[in-house]
């Protein structure tokens, strides 16, 4: 078991292109049961800040695949891929 605290920071790579997603900013979870429902990856921002910033990215948990010492495998389809 992992502590929220491991999860923060930790890289996100897609298992479905290799690509690197970004770095876990937040999650969502249900207080209830103690578990996780989502991942959320913060978009950066653009143009030094003065433009717009990237959509931030959310994770269904149910797209992880595994979670590593330093890196958690998400397995997100072609549609999702086209948020970043």
């Amino acid at each position: 078991m992992r502590r929220l605290n491991d999860i923060l920071r930790m890289e996100v790579i897609n298992l479905f292109d290799g690509r690197r997603v970004g770095f876990v900013s937040d999650v969502a979870a249900d207080f209830h049961t103690g578990k996780i429902d989502s991942l959320v990856i913060y978009g950066a921002a653009r143009f030094f800040g003065f433009r717009n910033k990237k959509k931030d990215i959310v994770i269904p948990y149910a797209k992880v695949v595994s979670v590593g010492e330093d890196l958690i495998i998400v397995d997100m389809d072609e549609d999702l891929c086209k948020i970043n």
